[in-house]
C-alpha cells in the first residue's frame, strides 16, 4: 500500500478511540427511530393508513362500496418437460372443483383464454378466484372474532 489509510480504517479507528462517543450517537440513533415510528399513522385495525396500498383500497371501496377479495392458485409443473395435456387436466379440474363451490363467484384460468395466468414457459399457472358477498361477510366476521 502507499501508506494512506482507507476510508473505513479509519472510521474504525475513530470509534475504537472513541467508544462511548459512539455509543452515544447509537443511542440517539435508535431513540429518533423509534420517535419516527411514532409519528407514522398506525391504526389498531388496519395497520399503517398512509401507505399506497392502503389509498389505493380506499379507492376501491369507495368505487365499489365492498372490498374485492380475490385469491389464486398456483399451479406448478414438475421439473423436466411439461405434458401439457396433463397440465391442462390438473388445471381444468381444478377451475371446475372451485366453481362447484357455494362460496365462489368465478376462477379464471388461462383456458379461459386469460392468457396472462401462464408464464411465458408454460411451467406456472394462475387460477383467479372471486368469492361471493355471504363469504366476504363470513370472513370480515371471522376476522373481527380473532383479533
Amino acid at each position: 500500500m502507499n501508506g494512506k489509510r482507507g476510508f473505513t480504517e479509519r472510521l474504525a479507528g475513530f470509534s475504537a478511540r472513541h467508544a462511548w462517543l459512539m455509543l452515544g450517537i447509537w443511542v440517539l440513533l435508535l431513540v429518533g427511530a423509534f420517535l419516527l415510528a411514532g409519528n407514522m399513522d398506525l391504526t389498531a385495525e388496519e395497520g399503517v393508513s398512509t401507505t399506497d396500498a392502503a389509498r389505493a383500497r380506499d379507492l376501491v371501496l369507495e368505487d365499489r362500496g365492498e372490498p374485492l377479495l380475490e385469491e389464486f392458485v398456483l399451479v406448478e409443473a414438475d421439473e423436466g418437460p411439461i405434458d401439457e395435456q396433463l397440465f391442462e387436466s390438473v388445471v381444468g379440474s381444478i377451475v371446475a372443483e372451485m366453481r362447484a363451490l357455494p362460496i365462489v363467484t368465478s376462477a379464471v384460468s388461462y383456458l379461459d383464454g386469460a392468457t396472462s395466468l401462464r408464464t411465458p414457459d408454460g411451467r406456472y399457472a394462475l387460477i383467479q378466484v372471486t368469492p361471493n358477498s355471504p363469504w366476504m361477510t363470513t370472513l370480515r366476521t371471522a376476522t373481527r372474532y380473532w383479533r
